[in-house]
């Protein structure tokens, strides 16, 4: 029995994924935004709406905005998503990414006050 344990101990160490390797799966990409609300800051709706959107893209693991620069910063699993799934979700949330520009059926949903003025 004390063997049984041993080699289902051994057997299981040597079958986990190197976690060590974990990091070099990933990848991070900056991606420039247009950040039209003057209120950001204070309210955060479009920090949440782009954070709720990546959060729900599969292999996103962090996503990060920062709204003086206009950039999100995004780490992903690269064998579970892609740079274009990336930018549609930011776009689904309203808001361009890099050269891709959100539709008007999805920037007709944001708030007024985080709509391109002019």
């Amino acid at each position: 029995m004390m063997k049984l344990r041993f080699l289902l101990l051994f057997t299981f160490l040597l079958w986990q994924p190197d976690a060590g390797n974990a990091q070099s799966k990933t990848t991070e990409v900056v991606i420039k935004t247009n950040i039209y609300c003057d209120h950001c800051h204070e309210c955060g709706s479009c920090e949440e709406r782009i954070i709720h959107e990546l959060k729900f893209t599969k292999g996103v693991m962090e996503a990060h905005l920062d709204i003086p620069k206009s950039e999100i910063r995004v780490v992903y699993y690269r064998k579970k998503t892609d740079v274009g799934k990336i930018k549609d979700a930011i776009n689904k949330a309203g808001f361009d990414a890099d050269d891709q520009p959100a539709s008007q059926q999805f920037t007709d949903l944001l708030d007024d006050c985080c709509k391109k003025r002019g």
